[in-house]
């Protein structure tokens, strides 16, 4: 499409037009342009135009703002949007921290497939943020990051392994044990 087309699109009112128009403007750094049509589409539900106002504010240290479109897009089933509100709520980031609304937006993200969300929840077992804390949880969330992609998880989960708080017991009826699930991955 030219971008004659996409500008008579646009000012019809198509989303995915004007998704496309405030991504041009974007580039060329012209934000007054680009946050308009970006609201534009947002406001007829477009996700992706509602995470990058999302992003634009976050970037601009407008939390509300930022808190507000990212969680129009979690709404609507954006997995990346999920886990930002989770980490929102987790830190009261541009709202009143709330660790069980973390912990709930996590689960939805990971359900999406996304590693970040899948490490937070781990952290939020083995600390017991909006959770009671289990570390055998936190170790099981853990697992589920790394083999989603999270470089990190494998070394956290594997810390956790050796935590005190874990009896033998535990450890070897309820955790897969460590050197089965290290030959099963090849690692």
């Amino acid at each position: 499409m030219e971008f004659d087309e996409i500008l008579l699109a646009a000012r019809a009112g198509d989303a995915n037009a004007q998704f496309e128009l405030a991504s041009f403007w974007l580039v060329r750094e012209n934000y007054e342009n680009a946050i308009m049509w970006y609201k534009l589409s947002a406001e007829q539900g477009h996700i992706d135009s509602q995470y990058s106002l999302g992003a634009y504010y976050h970037n601009n240290g407008e939390d509300e703002l930022s808190f507000f479109w990212h969680e129009k897009a979690a709404m609507q089933g954006d997995a990346e949007s999920q886990n930002i509100i989770g980490e929102y709520y987790l830190d009261g980031t541009g709202v009143m921290q709330d660790e069980i609304k973390a912990v709930f937006w996590f689960k939805e993200s990971a359900k999406h497939g996304n590693s970040m969300a899948m490490f937070h929840l781990g952290e939020c077992y083995y600390k017991g943020r909006g959770v009671e804390a289990d570390t055998i949880t936190a170790i099981d969330w853990l697992k589920k990051a790394e083999a989603h992609g999270d470089p990190d998880a494998r070394k956290a989960w594997v810390q956790l392994y050796y935590d005190p708080s874990i009896s033998v017991m535990d450890r070897f009826l309820r955790v897969k044990p460590f050197n089965e699930y290290m030959i099963d991955n090849n690692l």
